[in-house]
């Protein structure tokens, strides 16, 4: 992790510490640092102003909250709000088959159906390659 995503981390604890103990956010801030380093799971990219607003609307069993009330809302979040790997994503515009004008309309990719479509014929590639390779060995 670079000094600038320690920094980004940390001003997120300022801004959740800032929401959740108003009254003494200097001190939460203190604590929810110290809980950083068990969070270094996740990506910076998990820490933004829309992930410190869905763990200050968590519910807490007290005013300061604890790791748990930290942790478990931001990884929720994370586990909701994550991008899509950047394989598919690569892999879905080297399709093919796909074409604009006549394959799939908007409503089937909105639905999903082209994205199911480019991991099949992913698929179906890998299953041809490891079938050319296994006749080779022979």
């Amino acid at each position: 992790m670079t000094r600038q995503d320690e920094e980004h981390r940390r001003r997120w604890a300022g801004a959740v510490a800032k929401l959740v103990y108003p009254l003494d956010p200097p001190r939460c801030a203190k604590a929810l640092v110290d809980y950083l380093p068990l969070l270094a799971d996740l990506p910076t990219e998990a820490f933004t102003p829309a992930s410190a607003e869905a763990v200050a609307l968590a519910e807490r069993r007290m005013a300061f909250p604890s790791y748990d009330e930290i942790a478990k809302p931001l990884r929720a979040w994370w586990k909701e709000n994550r991008p899509v790997p950047a394989m598919i994503a690569w892999q879905a515009k080297e399709a093919p088959h796909y074409d604009p004008g006549q394959g799939f309309t908007r409503e089937d990719m909105e639905r999903g159906g082209y994205h199911r479509e480019v991991i099949a014929e992913i698929l179906a590639r890998r299953a041809t390659s490891k079938a050319a390779g296994r006749a080779g060995d022979k």
